[in-house]
């Protein structure tokens, strides 16, 4: 993880992703008696270097990453995220309500 924004990511399955795509980056957890759920929107990024199987980069805008990723941890986040491929965080943030999980805002 670097401070300028720029995060690994491990894709699930084997999606080709190419750069400049957008992508929603999410977890859901369950810690302290309930489920948690967060998502962030970034872009997929050109790696640095040939890559192996199905990682890839990806430039996440807002807060840094490792501020991000402190803040999530203290919130009880395991450290494996989930990649897809578009713009779900609305989605996602409406999905929570109804069904009962915390939905933890990251601010952009």
């Amino acid at each position: 993880m670097s401070s300028n924004g720029l995060v690994g990511y491990h894709a699930p399955g084997f999606v080709a992703m190419h750069a400049d795509q957008p992508i929603t980056i999410a977890r859901l957890w369950r810690c302290d008696g309930c489920y948690h759920l967060t998502a962030f929107d970034a872009r997929t990024a050109a790696p640095r270097r040939r890559l192996l199987v199905a990682h890839g980069m990806a430039v996440v805008d807002g807060p840094s990453v490792p501020a991000r990723f402190e803040r999530l941890c203290h919130a009880g986040m395991p450290h494996h995220v989930t990649v897809f491929p578009g713009s779900h965080v609305d989605l996602l943030r409406r999905l929570a309500r109804p069904i009962d999980l915390q939905w933890l805002e990251i601010e952009p």
